[in-house]
């Protein structure tokens, strides 16, 4: 007669365990019929009952980049208003962001993602906000709040308003050169007129200075005069990339049928346990 080895026949065994340990589940399910659909029934109506008792929350983000590439500083003041509504404390939030409590109330979460914090080597510096709110209509309202949060730290506002000063000084300095340079344009077109009647003893201004340069420095400042224009628009630490988009469907609770995919596997474990420790009759 030929031998077995001993380790084949421990296979067999664990095998065998292994396949009765799971077809175990599906027997008692299968065995008790009504406790089971009880059960899956119950699963379901929990679905429905989360569907339609807890509170929608809304979602949605903005996207900012600083005007100093590197600057990390305000991915730490969002960080504050995290903590703020981590421990529910919606009467400094509201203060922070200079919004009612009620408005403060209807965040749900505040989430931050700078891919640049993930990684060094990426050249963009851009922070996206996602704002989970319980009310779709305060989703542009709280952006703004975060917005103007940021720009009203005394480290930015600072900076702004230097700047502020810097652009308006130049802004006037080219004003007076366009005012200055006008007045030499119309100095050149009364001296060609004079000369013209045959003044002899008159020096043109034109022998001076040409026709053309003055009208290129004009043109110049003129230039000059719409950067600095276009710059002092644009003197927030933090440009707005891309604005909240209002959406009218929530995200959360999910659909029935996506609840479902969770609950009744949950409650079907409870049936399990419940028919191990007490088998119905």
């Amino acid at each position: 007669m030929q031998n077995i080895p001993d380790d084949e026949i421990d296979l067999v065994r664990m095998g065998r365990r292994l396949q009765a340990i799971l077809l175990y589940p599906f027997q008692q399910w299968y065995r008790y019929p009504r406790t089971t659909l009880l059960f899956i029934l119950t699963g379901i109506l929990v679905a429905v009952a989360i569907k339609y008792t807890l509170p929608k929350i809304y979602r949605s983000s903005f996207i900012i980049r600083p005007v100093d590439k590197t600057e990390k500083f305000h991915l730490k003041m969002i960080g504050d208003l995290q903590r703020l509504l981590k421990i529910r404390d919606y009467q400094s939030l509201s203060e922070e962001l200079n919004i009612d409590d009620g408005s403060a109330r209807s965040i749900a979460g505040i989430e931050v993602s700078n891919p640049y914090v993930k990684n060094r080597g990426d050249s963009i510096n851009y922070t996206e906000v996602t704002i989970d709110a319980f009310d779709h209509n305060q989703l542009l309202h709280l952006q703004n709040g975060i917005l103007n949060y940021l720009e009203g730290n005394p480290y930015f506002k600072k900076i702004k308003n230097l700047q502020k000063r810097q652009v308006t000084q130049s802004l006037e300095l080219v004003e007076k050169d366009l005012e200055r340079l006008d007045r030499l344009k119309q100095l050149q077109i009364e001296t060609y007129a004079i000369s013209g009647h045959g003044n002899k003893n008159l020096i043109p201004l034109n022998d001076l200075i040409h026709p053309t340069d003055v009208y290129s420095m004009a043109a110049e400042r003129m230039n000059r005069k719409a950067a600095l224009q276009a710059q002092l628009e644009f003197l927030d630490n933090f440009q707005l990339v891309k604005s909240c988009v209002v959406v009218k469907q929530h995200r959360w609770p999910p659909r029935i049928l996506v609840t479902s995919l969770v609950t009744v596997p949950v409650f079907l474990l409870l049936c399990l346990l419940f028919l191990y420790f007490k088998k119905p009759g």
